[in-house]
């Protein structure tokens, strides 16, 4: 009951309104040219405008929107209520259908300037579009209605592109050949009103066809429509590889066009290819990265590492990109060949562009040391003049050479070598002291290299190689007198001589085979005829000593003896002193034929002055005891 009766009162307020407007003043009411066409994007909102100019001697009493060709309003502001128990800008009714959709914004001071009510509404469908009718009616003033005519925008779904055989083509879109034929679908479903669509390329507006298509969507009988553009591209080029087509759909619901991209893939031989080299030249035994780079390849490059000499030798690579890189490592033997990089397209492989770079090894010098062709390694005898030859392989060429031998570096400019043109080492006049290692050593840019070593055996004549030694000796004392010789080869044979008086100068040669072929002889002193002087004698295959080795055998416990001294010439010094006594300083003069020599003893302390170049020199000295 109280339902009917809230329904009925509904209904009688507003008809009540109809009536109230319908006759206010005895004026009918004033339609102002229209419609206002106003623009809503589905799912946003929309302000309809309405003038409601008031005035105090014309003030605004009621307010009403209309939808379509109903009389019945969706909505009203009675301002009768205005001012009344607290409530300001009259009272506001809407359907219960349009409650959560309308809501009036009502401005006393509305003019046509801009300053109008509107009212709102939000969200907005499809079933809003239509006719719309405010009517406001005044006091003291003739009734006015506005028309607006409300249109939904739809935006359309995103474009998509299809190939000649409907086949939806994404992002990129080959490969094709040059000179190739292709044609690109754009469609646009949907969308109020359709969308116009367009082909771009380098922001360029392309010519195209388009067309209105009509389709069932699903088990519905109702049909959606679409737009489609058609793009035809003749005759491809280079230019047109990687090249972005894009297909954009301008809609009255959209702010910014809904667009989609494809790009095209041409296929492409390589235009170039440029191998990136360290160095000029390469060191042998190291290691070096090569890099060939290769431009216009599309969609993608291969590459072929060679090096051509005698016979073609392929190289491992790796790929980044446009770019191959492999690793070479510096051989001699590759010297003057050709490193190659090639590169094509798998799908061009007839088509192919090549690099190529010349190989130049450097490497420090390879030495060999040898005799003269002419001189036997085994056969070097002293007094001949030998030859070294340094054969040298280096690249670049060598900026020194020399020798060393028994590791020390040889000046050439000491007397009897001498280092002649291409690495020849002459030894003139050679000696025992001239024996031993070689070396070639020889430099470059590269390094140092050097010979493997070369040993010189030299043949000489045995030559005694200790001084002359003093005995003292008791009458039946026995010793064992060593003959000391240096020789090559040592193939010996000893001869042994005795002299028995210190002035006498002949000796007398020890008989027996057990002297002769001996280097050391058992001496017995049986008497005072057997002290003097013995020799020794050696010869080998090369010749005979020419000085003899000597031994002094002289009386032990003697009131004077006879010190035999042995000068180095050279440097003149004492070489050797043999069996020194405790006795007081005193000199004297040796034999006419010998000169003078000071002596001085001082505890074991021994210098002297020598007074003539002489090898052997005497000094007779009291003994103080044995």
């Amino acid at each position: 009951m109280n339902q009917y009766v809230k329904w009925s009162e509904r209904i009688f307020y507003r008809y009540s309104l109809l009536l109230l407007g319908a006759f206010v003043n005895g004026v009918p009411p004033q339609q102002i040219k229209g419609p206002t066409e106003v623009l809503g994007n589905i799912g946003s909102s929309v302000s309809l405008p309405c003038n409601t100019t008031s005035s105090p001697i014309k003030p605004v009493i009621l307010v009403m929107w209309f939808k379509g060709n109903t009389e019945d309003p969706f909505y009203s502001l009675d301002m009768r209520t205005k001012g009344r128990r607290g409530k300001p800008g009259g009272k506001h009714w809407a359907h219960e259908m349009w409650r959560s959709k309308a809501t009036f914004n009502y401005i006393e001071d509305s003019s046509v300037s801009g300053h109008l009510s509107r009212l709102v509404l939000s969200p907005l469908s499809l079933s809003d579009e239509g006719l719309y009718r405010c009517r406001v009616d005044y006091s003291q003033a003739p009734t006015k209605i506005e028309t607006i005519k409300l249109s939904i925008l739809v935006p359309p779904a995103p474009p998509v592109i299809y190939d000649v055989h409907d086949i939806q083509l994404t992002s990129v879109v080959g490969p094709f050949h040059i000179g190739a034929n292709i044609t690109l679908k754009c469609r646009a479903r949907g969308g109020r009103p359709l969308p116009m669509l367009a082909w771009i390329r380098d922001k360029i507006t392309l010519n195209s066809s388009s067309k209105v298509l009509s389709h069932k969507t699903g088990t519905s009988s109702s049909s959606v429509q679409s737009t489609l553009t058609t793009l035809h591209i003749t005759n491809l080029t280079r230019k047109d590889d990687g090249s972005v087509y894009s297909c954009l759909a301008f809609s009255q619901a959209l702010h910014k066009p809904l667009s989609e991209e494809v790009a095209l893939d041409v296929i492409l031989p390589p235009l170039s290819a440029l191998i990136n080299s360290p160095r000029t030249s390469l060191t042998a035994g190291l290691t070096y990265n090569f890099s060939c780079e290769s431009q216009g390849s599309s969609p993608f490059v291969v590459f072929n590492w060679t090096i051509l000499d005698q016979q073609e030798e392929k190289v491992d690579s790796r790929y980044l990109g446009n770019t191959s890189v492999i690793n070479v490592v510096a051989s001699v033997l590759d010297h003057n060949s050709t490193l190659v990089c090639e590169a094509f397209n798998p799908l061009l492989p007839n088509q192919r562009v090549q690099d190529q770079m010349p190989i130049n090894i450097h490497y420090k010098p390879k030495i060999s040391l040898s005799l003269g062709t002419s001189i036997e390694m085994n056969n070097i005898k002293e007094g001949e003049d030998i030859y070294l030859e340094c054969l040298v392989d280096s690249r670049p060429e060598v900026s020194k050479l020399y020798y060393t031998h028994k590791g020390i570096k040889l000046d050439p400019n000491k007397p009897g070598r001498k280092l002649v043109s291409k690495g020849i080492l002459v030894i003139q006049n050679i000696s025992k002291h001239d024996a031993g290692d070689y070396v070639c050593f020889a430099e470059n840019e590269e390094g140092t290299g050097n010979s493997e070593v070369v040993e010189i055996h030299v043949l000489y004549a045995p030559v005694c190689s200790t001084p002359p030694q003093l005995y003292g000796l008791s009458v039946g004392d026995q010793i064992e007198i060593p003959c000391s010789v240096s020789a090559n080869p040592e193939d010996l044979t000893f001869h042994w001589f005795f002299n028995t008086t210190q002035d006498s100068k002949e000796f007398i040669n020890l008989p027996g085979a057990h002297y002769n072929s001996s280097m050391t002889v058992s001496y017995l002193a049986r008497s005072a005829d057997d002290y003097g002087t013995l020799l020794c004698f050696a010869s080998n295959s090369i010749g005979h000593q020419d000085t003899p080795c000597a031994s002094h055998i002289i009386p032990s416990g003697e009131k004077s003896v006879t010190i035999m001294l042995i000068f180095d010439i050279i440097s003149t010094r004492i070489v050797s002193v043999v069996h020194l006594f405790t006795f007081q300083i005193h000199w004297t003069r040796c034999s006419t034929d010998l000169f003078q020599v000071l002596l001085i003893l001082s505890g074991i302390a021994l210098q002297a002055s020598l007074i003539h170049s002489l090898s052997l020199y005497c000094v007779i000295l009291p003994t103080m005891g044995v």
